[in-house]
């Protein structure tokens, strides 16, 4: 027996090692990491967590979802006392801001090439569109704007809806037709910032013949005076004139309230985006697959090239925060968001555009506007209210708010957009 003794003393620190070098370097230890993003893809994220989770026991995902209207006020306060999630989600200008409360992924580059190959785009997400500066991100998506309408409500106006309108004439002329025929409202609208930033590129794309006036614009080289711009603010505002919105409008939010009426057939059209908080899957579930169709917004000359282009973007991109006690473990977390696996799940659950190329294609089912959004966003080019600054999105948002109540004039508001442009110089695209 007293010969079995070392040989079983041997045995045992054989089998303890791998666990005290485990618990020596870390890897053993159970790490938590808080992840914040918009609750409108919380079944989705709930999804992806407990994916990541299941091939990674040691870490736990503490999700804490918000509701879009009230996310901004929450973003702000982590990032005023520098503490909070470990990675958090929000739109390019909110991030670009921010830029100094999260973890610069550029050596991640040339280290992890092939996360970075494997997207479509990631350009986006360096600050102000410079790659000289810090790349904050990884991108879920590949978002953009285009305009859904309901087949049931066109038909009772006495319109094709397999053939919907091309042309501003031939958009207006079915608003009207929409509004003495059905008693629906032609588009569902509301104040502030949504729908407004996925409508306003699109009418205002009319008045630039090129890429370029896009950069432009997004470097502070065209004045909110400038003809092109008051051409869109006035088309935009025409809309509002003519009755094409319903009752109210400038009073409700966007999410969920404008959302909510086309989804419940109170409205023929809808400008709005392809992935993340509204899309195509969102108001086939609402509506019914055949009731619901998608194009590019209309054009004033269907002639003009900028019109035939998809406003595209990356979306739905997550952070790294510099106050994270793992940012080792967080960045396994964001490859993974953006892997085929993960955004598999991203558009399985939330009808998510996914950025990875690698993407499963049939998960979409037989969904024609799916087909149909994959075809529209070969020809693309920036979604360019994103390049505006926070301080001009801010007085774009407001003013259309205040426009809609009566409260201000076009020259007013442009007043108000310059004025923001001039306070945000150091803040525009490089």
């Amino acid at each position: 027996m007293k010969r079995l003794v070392p040989f079983i003393l041997i045995l045992v620190m054989l089998i303890m090692i791998p666990a005290l070098a485990g618990f020596a370097t870390g890897t053993g230890e159970k790490v938590t990491l808080r992840v914040t993003n918009y609750a409108q893809v919380e079944k989705a994220f709930k999804a992806i967590n407990d994916a990541y989770m299941k091939l990674h026991p040691n870490i736990e995902i503490v999700y804490e979802p918000t509701p879009y209207d009230s996310y901004q006020q929450k973003f702000g306060a982590h990032i005023a006392t520098k503490s909070g999630p470990d990675i958090m989600g929000n739109e390019l200008s909110y991030l670009w801001d921010a830029a100094d409360s999260f973890v610069p992924l550029n050596d991640k580059i040339k280290s992890e090439p092939a996360v970075f190959n494997d997207l479509i785009a990631y350009n986006m997400l360096y600050r102000y569109m410079d790659p000289s500066g810090p790349l904050l991100g990884l991108p879920m998506s590949f978002n953009g704007n285009v305009m859904y309408f309901n087949k049931d409500i066109l038909r009772q106006a006495g319109l094709d809806p397999e053939n919907p309108p091309q042309t501003w004439d031939e958009f207006s002329k079915a608003c009207e037709a929409i509004k003495s025929k059905t008693g629906k409202a032609p588009i569902a609208m509301a104040g502030r910032e949504v729908p407004l930033f996925w409508d306003w590129p699109e009418v205002q794309k009319n008045f630039f013949s090129s890429d370029q006036e896009i950069l432009d614009l997004g470097r502070g080289k065209i004045p909110w005076a400038d003809p092109r711009m008051q051409k869109g603010l006035k088309l935009l505002t025409q809309m509002a004139d003519n009755g094409w919105f319903q009752e109210g409008w400038s009073t409700i939010q966007g999410i969920p309230d404008a959302l909510d009426l086309f989804s419940s057939g109170g409205a023929a059209f809808i400008g709005s985006i392809i992935s993340d908080v509204a899309n195509w899957k969102q108001y086939e579930t609402a509506l019914g697959q055949d009731k619901v169709g998608v194009m590019l917004w209309p054009a004033v000359d269907p002639k003009n090239p900028m019109m035939k282009k998809f406003s595209g973007f990356q979306g739905f991109p997550h952070c790294i925060t510099k106050w994270s006690k793992h940012p080792k473990e967080a960045w396994e977390y964001l490859k993974f968001t953006v892997s085929p696996e993960g955004e598999n799940l991203f558009l399985q659950y939330a009808g998510g555009q996914p950025n990875n190329k690698k993407f499963d294609r049939s998960i979409a089912g037989t969904s024609k506007n799916f087909a149909k959004i994959q075809e529209i966003i070969v020809n693309n080019n920036v979604q360019f209210v994103l390049l505006l600054s926070s301080r001009e999105q801010e007085a774009l948002a407001r003013g259309w708010t205040q426009y809609g109540a009566g409260d201000i004039t076009i020259e007013e508001w442009t007043k108000q957009l310059q004025d923001a442009l001039e306070q945000s110089r150091d803040k525009k695209l490089k």
